[in-house]
């Protein structure tokens, strides 16, 4: 989480993981054609030949107050190619809550399995909580080689999350799915103290731990973890060389220094 305590915000990271073209983007934007217009963000997508997803999706959803904050949900998704897999584990870096999407079709199941073992090996990289809410979600039921949700519940599910079957592409089960989540980081929220120190306003992070952002190079759209996301703010790609100068710090996004 994430604390603004000059608008009395908090700001909740929900992250969407799973294997390629299981689904992810598409729930994404049912929650976000969803929504009331004056409760959300625009939705930013990259996409590729490959992939509809290349690096992350991010959609902003204010849900009301909790312990007199309002609370702003970010949600994002981790690209399913087998080449970004530091990409999945750094978008997954401070997540409040994890949605799994995954592929009920018969002939994707290794590759369930395969990107769950690497989901629960990068939430112990990265220290989270065994309490972590994490909501499952078995989409594509319509397909005919679909595996129902009882048959995969054993092999997907043994720490034994809400889960909920789903056909995206109809909205089946995504909102259902958002709703879970969401309540569950609220929840989970509002049983622990909210800080609001007495420092800069413009310094959300939690006493003790640095704060730190996720920014996209504008040329090979890699992310990058920085200390710093301000207007104007400069970096250097790491991958692609690029010098990056920082133009959006709501949405991370970046372009060549003017």
């Amino acid at each position: 989480m994430r604390f603004n305590p000059a608008a009395r915000e908090v700001i909740c990271k929900v992250v969407y993981y799973g294997p390629g073209l299981a689904g992810k983007t598409t729930n994404m934007q049912c929650v976000h054609d969803h929504s009331p217009a004056q409760q959300v963000s625009e939705l930013v997508s990259v996409d590729t030949h490959s992939e509809r997803t290349l690096h992350f999706d991010w959609l902003a959803l204010e849900v009301g107050q909790v312990q007199g904050f309002n609370v702003r949900f970010e949600f994002f998704t981790v690209p399913g190619q087998n080449y970004y897999a530091a990409t999945r584990r750094q978008v997954l870096a401070s997540a409040d809550g994890v949605v799994f999407i995954a592929d009920s079709r018969r002939e994707a199941l290794d590759e369930n399995i395969d990107s769950m073992n690497e989901m629960l090996n990068n939430l112990r990289h990265h220290g989270l909580p065994e309490d972590l809410p994490v909501v499952m979600q078995y989409n594509k039921q319509d397909l005919a080689t679909a595996l129902k949700r009882e048959q995969l519940e054993p092999l997907m599910n043994v720490r034994g999350w809400p889960s909920f079957s789903a056909t995206a592409t109809r909205k089946d089960g995504v909102i259902e799915t958002v709703r879970a989540i969401t309540a569950l980081v609220a929840e989970r929220m509002a049983t622990q103290q909210v800080p609001v120190p007495d420092e800069d306003p413009r310094q959300a992070s939690t006493p003790g731990q640095p704060q730190t952002w996720l920014i996209s190079c504008y040329r090979c759209q890699t992310i990058l973890e920085v200390p710093d996301a301000a207007i104007g703010a400069a970096y250097t790609c790491g991958v692609c060389g690029s010098t990056l100068e920082v133009f959006d710090t709501d949405r991370g996004l970046t372009r060549a220094p003017s």
